[in-house]
């Protein structure tokens, strides 16, 4: 059986952000409102964020620039389709040293459709390979989001711990889960699968 070569012994792809497909571009004001949409879901605030109230206009404009330029993003995408439309969001957050916590979304309408595994798939790999490039991602889900736990799995992610009864929810304690994806991992896993997105 022909082994995968190792990362460090062949080229890997250029990282690249937009394809015929689907693009990832920066969080311009011309995108704020339907993220604000999105975070404020009342239906789906609970997958991922603690979060109970929901911002004006005003409040998020005022906390998503201060997250912004507090670096409290260290990278932030927009996904968007082939007719330019924004179909969710993707970045990475509180990064120390080699690591930093990833937090995806995919609006209703792209669910199923591939579209967030493969926005995935090419943010990861910038992220792996721009400058002072990452060699661990983490993500943290709650017990009750497995959609977004199989999503995980479907990337690389592996579980390596859980806080118990981290939080409650509809008069129920739930489970919050802790994943991680090594940069190695990640390209044994992906590596001939991006390279076919990335001709696309």
């Amino acid at each position: 059986m022909k082994e995968t070569p190792k990362p460090s012994t062949i080229e890997l792809p250029a990282p690249q952000l937009c394809g015929s497909r689907i693009s990832l571009v920066p969080p311009e004001r011309e995108y704020w409102e339907q993220i604000r949409a999105w975070e404020s879901d009342p239906e789906e605030m609970h997958l991922w964020t603690h979060r109970q109230s929901l911002p004006t206009r005003e409040q998020f404009a005022e906390s998503f620039v201060s997250r912004l330029q507090s670096g409290y993003f260290d990278a932030y995408c927009v996904i968007l389709d082939t007719a330019e439309a924004p179909k969710g969001f993707v970045y990475t957050y509180q990064s120390q040293n080699d690591m930093a916590y990833l937090t995806a979304y995919a609006d209703r309408s792209a669910r199923g459709s591939g579209l967030i595994i493969s926005a995935l798939l090419r943010f990861m790999h910038w992220r792996f390979s721009i400058t002072s490039p990452l060699t661990r991602l983490r993500a943290d889900t709650f017990s009750y989001n497995q959609a977004s736990e199989a999503n995980l799995v479907k990337a690389g992610f592996e579980q390596v711990g859980e806080i118990k009864r981290h939080r409650r929810y509809l008069g129920v304690d739930h489970d919050l889960k802790v994943w991680e994806l090594a940069r190695s991992s990640f390209y044994e896993m992906h590596l001939r699968l991006l390279q076919r997105e990335l001709r696309l």
